[in-house]
């Protein structure tokens, strides 16, 4: 992939205003007012503002060594390994930090190289061993696609918060349950981890618990009984303005191996917990809006509603798609972009914005590098493939 400098100083803080910042080239979007309500923007998001409850993209900033975690007993490199694709629940009580861990499993994935589709929006920076400024940002999951195995939902994760509202237990006979379902006994063929959190794990139909690799429990520390003459030696943000822990500072959780893929044998065959292990979860806190409104419509009838802007985008998207196909399907896995978009335009009967054409490119995560004497750019649309090319 090619990765090129972008400027961005006016929105970083202070002491990261000299960064350099290593990025995909993208523009900075400011917040614009649209109607009654207004729209936050960042690299691949519109959601209004009131469903954020005050959270803004652009405000993390994550040091490197914390994704050799989760910390365990403090120490960095003890962590939670992600280099295969898995199926996970996260479970806990209302605040027990467990759509903190979600995100920053989903962070770490991002992390290692990884596309992520997500139900919510995740945001952050890493600051780098060299000081400089690395951004990342989870891309919008379209339940469509994700549904239909489309090869642009492949070779990544994908993390759902609040599942039960998408696959709830008392709707187990239900077509998306069963579709859902299917999709996720078949995930490894698409090269995809799938990742989710849900208060208590009978709310959801019960395929996925039969399909998980592992299972979590958290709790957050704050509601535990501790020693308080080691409140001292945790740094001054964990804690409220009367010297107590804060929610979400620190996770107590407990790990199950369902598959076996961990220790070699399922829970199912030896039902033992491993831990409790400790999450440093504030090291997090401002990677994804702690309380973000799902929309439980859209999530129980898997739609969105559409306007003409939207409308405009998938016709646009659904005209790149086929495109895609058809060159893949020739055995073309390196397209120049202005055949892409030829292509494209012949599929829709019409002329297509480029410039909009290259960001639909990019939200896919197909990378594209310079060919040929004069630079054109091309895109490597072998990615999409299952086993890659």
């Amino acid at each position: 992939m090619v990765m090129e400098t972008t400027e961005i100083k006016t929105k970083l803080p202070k002491e990261y205003s000299g960064y350099q910042v290593n990025s995909i080239d993208w523009d900075v979007p400011k917040d614009v007012p649209e109607g009654e309500e207004n729209i936050i923007r960042s690299k691949y998001w519109e959601l209004p503002e009131s469903s954020l409850q005050g959270w803004r993209p652009f405000t993390a900033f994550i040091d490197y060594r914390l994704f050799l975690g989760p910390q365990v007993a403090g120490s960095y490199g003890k962590g939670f390994g992600l280099h295969k694709d898995l199926l996970g629940g996260i479970h806990g009580s209302r605040g027990s930090g467990k759509s903190e861990f979600l995100s920053f499993l989903l962070a770490k994935k991002m992390r290692s190289g990884k596309p992520v589709w997500s139900n919510y929006p995740i945001s952050f920076f890493v600051v780098e061993a060299d000081g400089s400024l690395t951004y990342y940002e989870s891309m919008p999951l379209d339940l469509n696609k994700f549904y239909a195995f489309s090869p642009l939902v492949r070779n990544g994760a994908v993390g759902i918060t609040e599942l039960q509202y998408y696959v709830e237990a008392r709707t187990s006979g239900k077509a998306q349950n069963r579709v859902a379902g299917y999709q996720i006994m078949q995930i490894r063929k698409t090269a995809l981890s799938f990742l989710y959190d849900v208060q208590d794990r009978r709310w959801v139909d019960k395929r996925f618990g039969w399909s998980n690799d592992f299972d979590l429990e958290c709790t957050d520390i704050s509601k535990l009984s501790y020693d308080r003459k080691s409140i001292q030696n945790y740094p001054p943000k964990v804690l409220d303005e009367h010297g107590n822990l804060r929610e979400g500072a620190y996770v107590r959780f407990f790990f199950e191996d369902a598959s076996g893929f961990a220790t070699g044998i399922p829970f199912s065959k030896f039902p033992k917990s491993y831990g409790p292990y400790q999450f440093a979860g504030h090291n997090f806190w401002d990677i994804y809006p702690t309380y973000f409104i799902i929309d439980a419509y859209e999530a129980m009838n898997s739609y969105k509603a559409k306007n003409e802007k939207q409308e405009a985008r998938d016709f646009l998207a659904n005209a790149l798609e086929m495109a895609i196909d058809i060159f893949l399907k020739s055995n073309e896995y390196e397209v120049v972009a202005a055949d892409l978009w030829r292509k494209a335009e012949e599929i829709a009967g019409g002329p297509l914005d480029h410039r909009n054409c290259g960001r639909q490119i990019s939200e896919w995560g197909i990378p594209k590098r310079q060919v040929g004497k004069r630079g054109a750019w091309a895109y490597n649309l072998g990615v999409l493939l299952e086993n890659g090319k």
